[in-house]
């Protein structure tokens, strides 16, 4: 994943709680007797972070993710446990349950940046691209931050608001600060490829000019993308594709 780190969410949460659960049984008459146990809510935290490593180790996020419910049902006013939970959802792609997590945990404080690009990120692997265009919205506002301007460029695109769209990769390609960051592109076969950023966002210039029929455009964008990176597979492969048409 792209912006966040996963791992420190998910043990943010797992924090020693103060005070104590009783437990106590019904005496003769209906009267409470006293505890038959005393277990304080530390004691219960440990148990359930006990698991949660445990099963972290042997890669079994269904029962780290048990073993968080169970801190939650502590606490259930924790938000860095909702922070962990929705990061083992994600984990899984459990795309809805990242979304009502990450909710829930923006309910209760809305400056929570982490849930609110996991929900970026999960509405999109939806085909949600209304409500993760409007997270990604929120974030760039927030910190600039050149990887979600890309994102907010291509949902954008798929939205066929090529104007729009285009002055967001525009923007990117404009930024000399940042030619020297790189992303993740997915190619053709599945695999993926470290590009910088201004080539990838040419060569979606590129893809916007081609499906609105400007080849010219499209060609030169594409060209330019290559120049940035020669080894750009996908850029490579749109111009070829692009030559064959004409």
């Amino acid at each position: 994943m792209k912006f966040y780190n996963l791992h420190r969410l998910m043990i943010l949460g797992l924090l020693l709680l103060g005070s104590s659960v009783g437990f106590a049984q019904k005496g003769k008459g209906g009267q409470a007797a006293a505890p038959a146990c005393d277990v304080s809510q530390a004691t219960m935290v440990k148990h359930y972070d006990k698991i949660f490593h445990d099963a972290l180790d042997f890669g079994d996020v269904g029962v780290a993710t048990q073993a968080v419910y169970g801190i939650l049902s502590l606490k259930p006013d924790s938000v860095a446990l909702l922070d962990t939970l929705a990061a083992l959802y994600f984990q899984r792609q459990a795309w809805p349950q990242v979304i009502l997590v990450t909710t829930s945990a923006l309910e209760k404080n809305a400056a929570n940046d982490a849930a609110l690009e996991l929900r970026a990120v999960a509405n999109q692997s939806m085909g949600r691209a209304k409500e993760s265009l409007a997270d990604y919205e929120t974030l760039y506002n927030k910190a600039k931050n050149p990887y979600h301007l890309y994102e907010i460029a291509s949902l954008q695109f798929a939205m066929k608001r090529f104007g729009e769209s285009e002055l967001s990769a525009q923007r990117i390609v404009s930024d000399q600060s940042i030619k020297e960051k790189s992303l993740s592109i997915t190619l053709e076969d599945g695999r993926s490829q470290e590009v910088p950023i201004h080539a990838a966002a040419m060569n979606l210039v590129g893809v916007m000019n081609l499906e609105q029929g400007k080849k010219d455009l499209a060609k030169t964008a594409f060209e330019m993308a290559l120049k940035i990176f020669p080894d750009f597979l996908l850029a490579k492969n749109n111009l070829d594709a692009l030559v064959k048409m004409n």
